[in-house]
């Protein structure tokens, strides 16, 4: 969220950036950055709404984490501004259902969010020993993990018309199914996700299956 941030705030300097988070993690120039005041009683979603009121153009809310916000949220996005936030889900089907679970309703969904981004960070394989057992023992570069550096996964599906699974994902929206039964009608529709995306990395040796399963879990 941050870099895209900055990107608009490089393209666009003229456009009204504002951010509430807790806490700010990294300072940027030429953006209005605040930060909650768990003392001050203020809320993410009251926040949001004040946020709204000073003629924002682009907001970010940190996370996310109750129907409130979620309303506030999605209220502004609807009426035109660009929010970026976060949220706690596996993938973008459970991304959906959490904000359906939060009480807002699929059409405004469909009218209101512009894409969903997820994205997992794998612990990539030592290139000098490989991971081999013995050899990690005494490797240096690693220091005897059998990992160095990360390697992301991720995937941003569309909901501008743009985007087939995004489109799908909408449909499935309207027909109220679960997360599961999304993710098959996504994936008929070509969606690579992570789990496919993470499998093939170790089938290249760039990570390994138990660091697959230690990210996204053996099912």
């Amino acid at each position: 969220m941050y870099s895209m941030l900055r990107t608009i705030a490089a393209l666009q300097p003229r456009r009204s950036v504002i951010t509430i988070e807790d806490p700010v993690e990294s300072i940027i120039d030429s953006i209005s950055q605040s930060e909650l005041d768990p003392s001050g009683g203020m809320t993410l979603a009251s926040a949001l709404r004040s946020a709204v009121r000073q003629d924002s153009e682009v907001l970010l809310v940190s996370e996310i984490r109750d129907p409130e916000t979620a309303e506030a949220a999605m209220q502004a996005s609807l009426t035109g501004h660009l929010i970026f936030s976060s949220l706690h889900a596996t993938d973008v089907a459970a991304t959906l259902r959490r904000m359906i679970q939060f009480g807002v309703p699929s059409y405004a969904l469909q009218s209101g969010i512009r894409a969903v981004l997820t994205q997992r960070l794998l612990r990539r394989q030592c290139g000098k020993c490989q991971g081999d057992a013995e050899q990690k023992v005494h490797c240096e570069a690693c220091v005897g993990t059998g990992y160095r550096g990360r390697v992301a996964i991720a995937d941003c599906i569309f909901f501008d018309g743009s985007d087939p699974v995004g489109d799908t994902l909408s449909r499935a929206l309207d027909r109220g199914v679960s997360a599961a039964e999304m993710r098959n009608d996504a994936i008929a529709a070509g969606w690579v996700d992570l789990r496919s995306q993470a499998e093939t990395l170790a089938q290249q040796g760039t990570t390994d299956l138990p660091e697959v399963y230690r990210v996204l879990g053996e099912n």
